[in-house]
This record gives C-alpha cells, structure tokens and sequence, in this order.
C-alpha cells in the first residue's frame, strides 16, 4: 500500500466487504474474528510509516491524483451530458482495456493490445459472467468490490491517459480470478467417476 497510490483504495474495499459480511452473511464469520482483529491490526502497523507521514504533510496525499484527475477534462467540457462524459468515457476504456483495447503505452503494455491474452480474456469475461449470477456469494462480492474499486485510479484520471494499466495494476490479480471463476465452475459441473 505504500508502494503505488493506487493500492491506497484497498483498505476500502476491505472496509466495505467486512461490512457487507457483518451485514448479509454473519454466520460466515463464526471462529473468523481472531484473524480479522489479527489482520485489521496488521493492516494499521504495515499502514503506520506512510500514515504517520501524510497527518505531517497531507498535501502529498492527494498531490499526485490532483496532477491528473478527470476533473480537469469535465471542467474543460463544460457542458457534458451523460453521453459526452469523461468519467464515462473512462470507465468504458478501462473496463474492455482487458479484452478489447489496452493501454497505448509501450512501457506498460504493447501499445492498444488487450491487457489479457486471447484465451484468458474469454475466462475473464465468463468467469465475470459466472460471478454475477452468483453474487449473493462472500467471495464473488469481493472480486466485483476490488474490481471495480482498483478501476477507480484510472477511471479518475485523465481522459486522454485512459486506459492505463499502471494506474488499474491492483486488477492483475481480479483478472485471473474470474478467468478461476470460471474454471471452477467448469470443473465442478463437470462428471466425475
């Protein structure tokens, strides 16, 4: 989390999962709350350092997103409707950067190919496709959570930086995850001997 300003979403992911848990599937928690306290301790420690050093210069929290945020591009537009909107124009680019058209920058990936390889991009999408239909599930509510929330950097930055793989990187590991999704769907409906 110290590392890269995106990964400074993850805390609230975190956040809001556990609450959905507390909420919707309580008894899922049962024996769990040793090592949430343990984990949410752990969290704070590991958070400390780079903590301790925004509450003595919180301009630098907020410095870098501020460069580069959307708002820029919406206050130049002016007029936006939701059709003519940089934040939906964004997230549009972000979302099918995996499948579709990826980042243009040589640096992060081969300029506008997919993020995801031609096979894994149809496990991602099914995998995706899966999850949805079994949302009322823990675990598949938290790829949607961390998906969506590690799309944020770059869905908020400007619009002519979108798609950027460096600032959606926390979405490496959710991309294998639904393509897994997937798999394991196949593989339990699969016959067994």
């Amino acid at each position: 989390m110290s590392s890269y300003v995106p990964y400074r979403v993850i805390p609230l992911v975190v956040a809001v999962w556990l609450l959905a848990l507390l909420i919707f599937w309580r008894p899922s928690l049962r024996g769990a709350y040793a090592g949430l306290v343990a984990f949410v301790l752990i969290g704070i420690l590991a958070s400390a350092p780079i903590g301790t050093y925004f509450l003595r210069y919180p301009g630098d929290f907020t410095f870098r997103a501020e460069q580069a945020s959307v708002m820029q591009d919406v206050e130049r537009q002016k007029n936006t409707t939701l059709w003519d909107n940089p934040v939906r124009d964004n997230f549009t680019k972000t979302l099918l950067m995996f499948n579709w058209e990826g980042d243009p920058r040589p640096r992060h990936n081969l300029p506008k190919e997919p993020e995801l390889d031609f096979v894994t991009a149809i496990f991602y999408a099914l995998g995706f496709a899966v999850a949805l239909a079994r949302l009322r599930h823990p675990r598949h509510l938290l790829l949607f959570l961390w998906l969506f929330a590690m799309f944020m950097p770059g869905v908020l930055s400007l619009n002519d930086s979108n798609p950027h793989s460096l600032r959606t990187i926390g979405n490496i590991p959710t991309a294998f995850l639904f393509a897994g999704v997937f798999l394991e769907s196949v593989c339990r409906a699969w016959p067994t001997r």
